[in-house]
């Protein structure tokens, strides 16, 4: 989870993530040089095996989630992104992401809504990819995508460092 400066959302983001019936897994909080109490807030929620992470220099988004890569537990089988100003809308996302995951895809793709003060733009339906590599490049931002954890560290799936978009 890649953060700048949002600590008036990451308690509501940390707490959807933390209140889910699935409970395997880790959140790996990767702090961008924030000047607000994020850090404090995420250091509040999030223990063991939960990591926050620091960075002392200016990273942005990209430098941010491949930080990420570098300090996922040896076990993890799926990265996926879920943004700081973003929340789980239900307790059961990530059980219903992991049983779309028993067939071990590379990537699965997530539907998403977005929220623009009191009005909501709903995702859309997947478009036909011609194969995987136009899927990950068609698919906007990282938070669609859930990639199996060999593909999304392999340096050609980095993210360019010093960028705020994917």
């Amino acid at each position: 989870m890649p953060n700048c400066n949002y600590a008036e959302w990451i308690q509501k983001c940390l707490i959807s993530i933390l209140n889910q019936t699935y409970k395997n897994f880790e959140v790996v909080f990767v702090d961008d040089v924030s000047t607000d109490n994020s850090v404090q807030i995420a250091k509040s929620l999030l223990k063991k095996p939960h990591k926050v992470i620091e960075l002392k220099q200016k990273r942005l988004n990209g430098g941010a989630r491949n930080e990420a890569y570098l300090h996922l537990s040896d076990d993890v089988d799926y990265v996926w992104y879920v943004d700081s100003d973003d929340w789980l809308k239900n307790n059961n996302v990530l059980e219903i992401i992991n049983t779309k995951l028993y067939n071990q895809p590379d990537v699965l793709f997530v539907g998403y809504e977005t929220y623009h003060g009191k009005d909501k733009d709903i995702g859309v339906d997947l478009p036909n990819y011609r194969d995987r590599y136009d899927a990950l490049m068609g698919w906007s931002g990282s938070c669609g995508k859930v990639i199996k954890q060999e593909l999304a560290i392999k340096q050609e799936c980095l993210y360019n460092e010093g960028t705020l978009k994917e």
